[in-house]
């Protein structure tokens, strides 16, 4: 019995440690951008933004709808409300979080270009010692 519980003790130790690995191991940011690719980047979270708004937009309507004739849908029309806050509260969260990854990825941009105008502007001044 001892052996039995020993062996399971190791092999779920084990298991954990391999989880461990799989979750420090670094994952592109998105697939098929690299992650030094800033520029592509902001284009693509603006663009999840976009998505985003429209999705909000469209179930604030179906909000509207339910609010302004609820009684159109009875009793059944009160879950489909509260379903429809959800969704806006989960678009407005994705929204939000997809705008501040824009705006990290501009920075970066700023940054990395702010870099190169530097680095530039010294290659110049020592070819002009020269």
């Amino acid at each position: 019995m001892k052996t039995v519980n020993l062996i399971s003790a190791f092999i779920v130790t084990f298991a954990f440690l391999g989880l461990l690995t799989i979750k420090s191991t670094h994952a592109s940011e998105v697939e098929g951008i690299d992650s030094k690719d800033h520029a592509a980047l902001v284009k693509y979270y603006e663009a999840q933004a976009q998505e985003e708004q429209a999705r909000l937009e469209h179930n604030q309507a179906i909000l509207d709808e339910y609010e302004n004739h609820s009684f159109y849908f009875g009793p059944q029309g009160l879950a489909e409300q509260s379903h429809a806050k959800a969704n806006i509260r989960e678009h407005e969260k994705a929204m939000n979080s997809a705008l501040e990854k824009a705006q990290y990825h501009r920075k970066m941009v700023a940054s990395e270009s702010n870099q190169n105008n530097v680095n530039t502007s010294s290659n110049q001044e020592v070819a002009y010692l020269k």
